[in-house]
């Protein structure tokens, strides 16, 4: 928690927020309005419901995670007759303003200090990791 509010900071910065009557920005809305939702519900509620057009939303919705605009609540699995949970988990999708409050999206930095600053903390933690290498894990 104490390095979320430097990571939107700089991931937002550099993934603008989606454009008016864009795809993402109908997702966005939709989570705003539901709080959270599974993916495979989120998905039909934005109309992606034909062919192919799964990896298509998922897209979508790897692009707005990658912006810090969307996380991962928690997974969701399906039950079975027993009541028992099995299988894969379902995402519960949420924007990180409901899951976390408005206060934590909030830096009182600029978007270069708080990349500055992952940067540094990231070389301290992995002194073996190139700058090529730690750059590749904050893009």
């Amino acid at each position: 928690m104490e390095w979320w509010p430097d990571f939107c900071n700089y991931r937002r910065h550099e993934r603008p927020a989606p454009s008016e009557g864009s795809i993402e920005e109908a997702i966005l809305q939709t989570l705003h309005e539901q709080g959270s939702m599974i993916t495979r519900e989120l998905r039909a509620a934005c109309g992606f419901t034909g062919p192919k057009m799964r990896s298509r939303f998922d897209g979508y919705i790897t692009r707005l995670q990658m912006a810090c605009r969307i996380v991962t609540e928690d997974f969701v699995y399906p039950l079975d007759k027993h009541n028992h949970e099995y299988g894969w988990g379902w995402a519960l999708l949420t924007i990180p303003e409901n899951l976390l409050g408005k206060e934590a999206c909030r830096c009182p930095r600029t978007p270069q200090e708080s990349f500055e600053r992952i940067f540094a903390h990231f070389n301290t933690m992995l002194p073996q990791a190139t700058e090529k290498q730690i750059m590749k894990l904050l893009q």
